[in-house]
Order: C-alpha cells, then sequence, then structure tokens
C-alpha cells in the first residue's frame, strides 16, 4: 500500500530539489551581490561585482511597489519587490537584503 506514496516521493522530492537548487543559483550568479540604494529623489541597482550602477528610477516615475514570494522564496525565507512603473514597466529588486525596510522607505516615497 506504501508503493504509490513512494513512487510519488520518488519524483516529487527531485523535482522540489532541483527547483530550490535553481533557485539559488539565480539568486547567487544573477543578483548575488545586487545591492539596492536610496538617494533623495532616485532608486539605484548598484551590482558589486562590476562595480557600478546597473539602472536607476526616479521615484516620480514609480507608481507603486508589491511584495512577490513564490514557494521557493518562502521556503528560502526570501522576498522580491516589484516597482510599478508609470509607463506600465516593471523593475524586480530581487532578493534584496533587508527587503521589509527597504519595500517601507520606496513605498513612503512614492505614496
Amino acid at each position: 500500500m506504501r508503493t504509490p506514496a513512494l513512487i510519488v516521493g520518488c519524483f516529487l522530492l527531485p523535482l522540489v530539489a532541483v527547483a530550490v537548487g535553481v533557485t539559488v543559483v539565480d539568486r547567487v550568479v544573477g543578483y548575488g551581490r545586487m545591492e539596492y540604494r536610496l538617494y533623495d529623489g532616485v532608486v539605484v541597482g548598484y551590482d558589486e561585482w562590476l562595480d557600478e550602477p546597473q539602472w536607476a528610477v526616479d521615484y516620480a516615475d514609480v507608481e507603486g511597489v508589491t511584495r512577490r514570494r513564490s514557494p521557493v522564496d518562502r521556503l528560502l525565507g526570501e522576498t522580491r519587490l516589484v516597482l510599478e512603473l508609470a509607463d506600465r514597466s516593471a523593475v524586480r529588486l530581487r532578493y534584496p537584503a533587508d527587503s521589509a525596510a527597504l519595500y517601507e522607505t520606496i513605498d513612503g516615497r512614492v505614496r
């Protein structure tokens, strides 16, 4: 009777492990050294490996900010922030160091 559960577990466990592994690799390689800096009128995505800013968004162009968490993000204790821009595009802040404080600061400045 345990055979179906064992078979499902044998397939499900590797899938979950691969999903978590891909997310961790994506975070480390793609965003591991990204830092988000807040200045008076602008949010800047700064890459520490390249030692230069990658993008900048004026607060005046931001219509809102939301928090996003996938199931894997929840498992890893991570949060992504999305800046919704006036031109209907979006800027994703992936895995900021202190997402709660960053969210509150940006949200307070765009309202």
